[in-house]
């Protein structure tokens, strides 16, 4: 999946937040919609209200441009991000050399050892009330992400550059009818594998299209 974005920012050298500036980087924050704030309870209208919004994130690459010096950057693990809790929706900062670097690639999967999160072993787990009908959104693995910068992302030695992820779950809901689905105790349980799968097709195809990464307002 691959997507064009807007140019990007820098927003906060690291030396501002803590005096150190032998450190050089890019992280991630993850947010529901882009002009979203972040909280336990996340209403997006007076039809759709989201209780939970968790994701585990395996694998982050930073690739640089060619012409640069940088170097290509690659973590795996597990990456625990709590998309409504603005105290862990920000992936950690990633050690990187200086230069100018062209996309950052991610996956929503589970660890390689260990488990991912509840129920059913999950990289994402989403939880809201849509028209009146609770749901819950599963998935285990989902494709490569990647995000581009057209005219590069240029580090200097102890900058890092926070970008804004906007995931927009409004977006992921769209041509689904919620309250078409088959319910399990209550609630429409959407997985690749029961009654609601064509709506679990639909949702996962939105959202290929529907993340973003975004210019992040300047503090």
């Amino acid at each position: 999946m691959k997507l064009t974005l807007l140019p990007l920012l820098l927003i906060l050298p690291l030396g501002a937040a803590c005096g150190d500036t032998s450190t050089t980087g890019i992280g991630l924050e993850f947010s529901p919609y882009v002009d979203g704030g972040a909280s336990n309870l996340l209403i997006l209208g007076p039809a759709f209200e989201v209780t939970r919004f968790e994701v585990l994130v395996r694998e982050i690459k930073v690739l640089p441009d060619d012409t640069t010096d940088a170097t290509k950057y690659k973590a795996k693990g597990q990456f625990y991000v709590n998309v409504l809790d603005p105290t862990a929706n920000t992936t950690p900062i990633y050690d990187l050399s200086a230069g100018t670097y062209k996309k950052v690639e991610f996956k929503f999967d589970t660890p390689d050892t260990g488990t991912g999160l509840l129920p059913a072993n999950s990289a994402i787990v989403l939880e809201a009330t849509i028209d009146g009908v609770d749901v819950q959104y599963l998935a285990t693995k989902l494709d490569k992400v990647t995000l581009r910068d057209v005219s590069g992302i240029p580090l200097g030695a102890g900058d890092v550059d926070y970008f804004l992820v906007d995931l927009d779950i409004i977006g992921w809901f769209g041509g689904v009818d919620v309250t078409t689905l088959a319910l399990t105790d209550g609630v429409a349980v959407i997985d690749n594998k029961g009654a609601n799968k064509d709506a679990w097709n639909a949702i996962t195809e939105n959202i290929k299209t529907e993340i973003k990464m975004l210019r992040k307002p300047q503090k």
